[in-house]
């Protein structure tokens, strides 16, 4: 659930997590708010691939992540940090709560890392073979 779901409704005096409770549901997670935007957009885009949309039932979601995109401000000449507000923003917010929340095993690849021979009489280059989780890149983990 997002971050505010702790907090009371005005006119049942209950929160949304005290009434899923009540309703029989046990495992409920509040998502906290979180302070990185762009890195929880960012999980949000790797969460896609772990997930499987019905075409015709969820067609308007799929749209609204299709149409989710940052505004250009045309007085800088640049495109604004935060993302354009307009029909798309509830869904693909609903979208990158349940990334951030979500737990979605990672399965690991091989990589072949460079080592270099700083100061070594023999230039040729070393390599070792490690794991890593598939949503790296190669530039993270040099």
């Amino acid at each position: 659930m997002p971050h505010d779901a702790d907090y009371n409704e005005k006119s049942t005096s209950e929160s949304y997590r005290r009434n899923f409770e009540r309703h029989g549901y046990s495992n409920v997670h509040v998502v906290p708010r979180t302070d990185n935007l762009v890195g929880a957009i960012d999980a949000a885009r790797l969460h896609i691939a772990y997930c499987w949309f019905d075409a015709e039932r969820c067609a308007r979601g799929i749209e609204c992540l299709k149409q989710y995109r940052r505004e250009w401000d045309g007085k800088r000449q640049t495109w604004r940090e935060r993302p354009r507000h307009d029909w798309t923003s509830h869904a693909a917010d609903a979208f990158r709560t349940l990334a951030q929340g979500a737990e979605v095993p990672k399965p690991k690849r091989k990589v072949w890392l460079e080592i270099p021979n700083y100061g070594s009489w023999d230039q040729r280059k070393s390599y070792i073979e490690v794991e890593v989780d598939a949503g790296w890149r190669y530039s993270e983990i040099r």
